[in-house]
């Protein structure tokens, strides 16, 4: 049987490529489609990142020029070079010609992707089907998420961008200055940040033992009863704890009791009306609790969670968790996965609460108080943020503290609201934080 030949136009990349070397002016037009991978021919993939190479230097780019790279010679050099420019017609064909190519390189892609999956299929047990899909998927939506040709931006006079502008503003303005966004259900927080606004992330930091999981249970917790779904990667515990912290929050039985089973008959009732509560009365939680998860689970998970139960918020205990794509350093494995969760609040178009464990270097220092930079030590997870919140509890350091179970919430960085610092009430024995102030919504 005859291998196939993958897709490609030979001609069209040569065309592509002289027209750029016989017309400077054109090589901005063919940066905005091509890749250098798209050129299926390794010498034209050459020839192509050293065009590139010298326009974004400002240097022409010319068949003298090109014929002195060092890696050129041997691809043809100057004679090779003078083909290519006698390969097309007119340069102003340029988009064509690179349409062309970059169409075949994304046939080449899904090719290679259907091999992959296929091995991957092949080679899968019987109880890893469903990982095999998620990796499948995944295959697919890189291929679109890489494609130079679908990225895509608005105008102010032909797009719909101004109008949906409009049309938040309206909303806003006709809610009586109401706060957008998802309500943490924590008054003051709210007031500063201005609600949790779809496709952003925030960040909610703090050193071992401050109350983070516990601060998102119940902000996940506040929002289901509002009527929102959440969705809730449970990174770090397991799906009975989380059950376990939701009860005492609810019914205000001491936790350690209920999962001891030291309770009266009255208080098992209690926990089981307020559990009747949760599956009839409010909103969904939708929990995924694992020891780990790649990057890839979480957004065939997430997209699955948005589809099928709609949720408007997403909660990701804690990204120290996660599975990184292999990196370089343990520093570039955390930037990728903050820019990953970035990407997906927008992908699925609503907020994103990332925890981020401190690091111990913060407990050593005189001043235990987090501030920004010490989450600055975690890649890129404070610039990708839109909104940071650090938990500091001045007990859980000096017992003789006169701030009590007072936590401080520090919101060092937002993005459309106000930095500065709120308290909350930490209820341990009942996994609570508790607003200090009157709602209020200025």
């Amino acid at each position: 049987m005859t291998e196939k030949i993958p897709p490609q136009s030979i001609e069209n990349e040569m065309a592509v490529l002289g027209a750029m070397i016989q017309n400077n002016t054109v090589i901005p037009l063919a940066m905005e489609i091509l890749k250098t991978e798209y050129f299926y021919m390794t010498k034209h993939r050459i020839i192509y990142q050293e065009i590139v190479s010298l326009y974004n230097q400002g240097k022409p780019v010319d068949i003298v020029v090109l014929a002195n790279s060092s890696d050129l010679p041997s691809m043809g050099g100057q004679l090779y070079l003078t083909i290519l420019v006698g390969s097309f017609i007119t340069s102003a064909n340029i988009m064509y010609y690179a349409k062309i190519v970059y169409n075949k390189a994304l046939q080449r892609q899904l090719i290679n992707a259907s091999i992959k999956i296929s091995e991957m299929a092949y080679a899968t047990d019987e109880d890893d089907a469903e990982q095999t899909v998620i990796a499948a998927n995944q295959l697919i939506a890189d291929i679109t998420n890489n494609a130079s040709g679908s990225v895509g931006y608005s105008t102010t006079t032909d797009d719909k961008s101004l109008t949906t502008y409009i049309e938040q503003v309206e909303k806003k303005h006709l809610s009586g200055g109401q706060i957008s966004g998802i309500l943490t259900g924590y008054y003051d927080i709210d007031y500063m940040l201005s609600g949790l606004q779809p496709q952003e992330v925030t960040v909610v930091a703090a050193c071992t033992s401050m109350g983070k999981s516990c601060f998102i249970t119940n902000i996940a917790n506040n929002v289901i009863r509002k009527g929102s779904p959440v969705g809730m990667f449970v990174l770090e515990s397991s799906q009975y704890r989380l059950h376990n912290r939701m009860m005492a929050m609810a019914t205000k039985i001491n936790s350690i009791d209920i999962g001891n089973g030291r309770i009266s008959g009255e208080q098992y009732n209690d926990i089981v009306k307020s559990a009747g509560e949760y599956h009839d009365k409010y909103a969904p939680l939708c929990t995924l609790a694992v020891g780990g998860v790649t990057l890839e689970t979480i957004t065939a998970v997430a997209m699955k969670m948005r589809r099928v139960h709609g949720i408007e918020l997403l909660i990701i205990d804690h990204i120290g968790r996660i599975i990184p794509p292999k990196k370089q350093s343990r520093e570039q494995e955390i930037a990728a996965i903050s820019n990953h969760i970035d990407n997906l609040s927008k992908k699925i178009d609503i907020p994103i609460i990332a925890v981020s464990q401190l690091s111990r270097k913060v407990s050593e220092r005189v001043n235990k108080r987090p501030v920004l930079s010490d989450l600055r030590d975690s890649g890129t997870v404070e610039q990708d943020a839109a909104n940071v919140i650090l938990l500091y509890r001045d007990n859980y350091y000096n017992s003789k503290s006169e701030a009590g179970n007072i936590t401080e919430i520090i919101i060092p960085k937002t993005r459309d609201g106000r930095v500065g610092m709120v308290e909350l009430l930490f209820q341990p024995e009942y996994s609570r934080f508790v607003n200090l102030s009157e709602a209020r919504y200025a």
